[in-house]
């Protein structure tokens, strides 16, 4: 901490806070984000429900008291998860369609980048896979997400679909709003079928099909 400033003391996260003299407590020794990344391959390699107290101090390196002091319990640990996993997808998802001058550039960039490497394609989805898991109140906030990560792809892809039907090289049978819904669904069914272990290939073949389909 450089100067004086009392705006820079605010910042510094504790462990815990003892109400008597807080002054007393010590600051976090761990970077906040690479821990929710770590818990984040963790439920998604795990699911929610199989991600133990153990499995999650063990794979953080933090102990239970740490952990759960920086981010609550589990199920608070979890949802932060979901909403950085599901920050960093989305602003992936935008990077892939910022790329090529016309509709047609873009949507090849993103039909050859999309799909996850090896890596992640072992880990899956983990909105997709939570949305499969939990069908209860720990379900609430995975809905959120997801819709949240159905609409914004939606959008993102309908403003490609419509410059690309102004352009002529995307079809005029349907609309933009209508291939962009379709071409999200694609998504989330690529999402399901990665989850139950398809090859890259298989993948690639489905998406390959829906964009051959809308293209003129």
């Amino acid at each position: 901490m450089q100067g004086n400033n009392p705006k820079q003391i605010l910042i510094i996260d504790y462990t815990f806070h003892n109400s008597y003299d807080v002054a007393m407590s010590r600051p976090r020794e761990f970077d906040y984000d690479t821990v929710l990344h770590t818990a984040i391959d963790i439920f998604r390699e795990y699911g929610y429900n199989a991600s133990s107290y153990d499995i999650l101090t063990k794979g953080t390196k933090l102990n239970k008291q740490s952990l759960y002091g920086a981010f609550g319990d589990k199920k608070a640990l979890f949802n932060k998860s979901l909403s950085l996993y599901n920050a960093d997808f989305l602003e992936r998802f935008q990077q892939l369609l910022s790329h090529g001058t016309t509709a047609l550039e873009t949507l090849r960039y993103w039909q050859l980048h999309f799909l996850p490497s090896r890596r992640e394609h072992n880990y899956g989805c983990l909105i997709v896979n939570s949305a499969l898991e939990l069908q209860n109140s720990e379900s609430s906030n995975v809905k959120i997400e997801f819709n949240l990560m159905c609409q914004q792809m939606k959008e993102m892809l309908e403003a490609v679909i419509a410059k690309g039907q102004q352009e002529g090289s995307v079809t005029l049978k349907l609309s933009s709003d209508q291939i962009s819904a379709h071409l999200v669904n694609t998504i989330i069914g690529l999402r399901v079928m990665v989850r139950s272990g398809a090859p890259n290939e298989q993948l690639q073949s489905q998406l390959d099909t829906a964009i051959e389909l809308l293209l003129i």
